[in-house]
């Protein structure tokens, strides 16, 4: 249910998907991400982060270490 993303083409097999990512540092000032997957590029995740303010993040595929897709209903 909860699918595991390990390879750069999961990210972009499951582009517009809700996820939640965990990194091994801090992006920005973070390092528990959850919103939906934007797609893979040069060598970054893009991800829509929900919340107050919408944005996007790129966090690099070396420094992820646990992405799974949450269950939607």
């Amino acid at each position: 249910m909860d699918r595991a993303l390990k390879k750069a083409a999961d990210f972009e097999r499951f582009r517009g998907r809700l996820a939640k990512i965990s990194t091994t540092e801090p992006v920005g000032d973070t390092k528990f991400f959850e919103g939906r997957l934007a797609g893979f590029a040069n060598g970054k995740v893009r991800m829509e982060l929900k919340g107050k303010e919408a944005r996007t993040v790129e966090l690099p595929l070396e420094t992820i270490r646990k992405a799974n897709l949450v269950v939607e209903f």
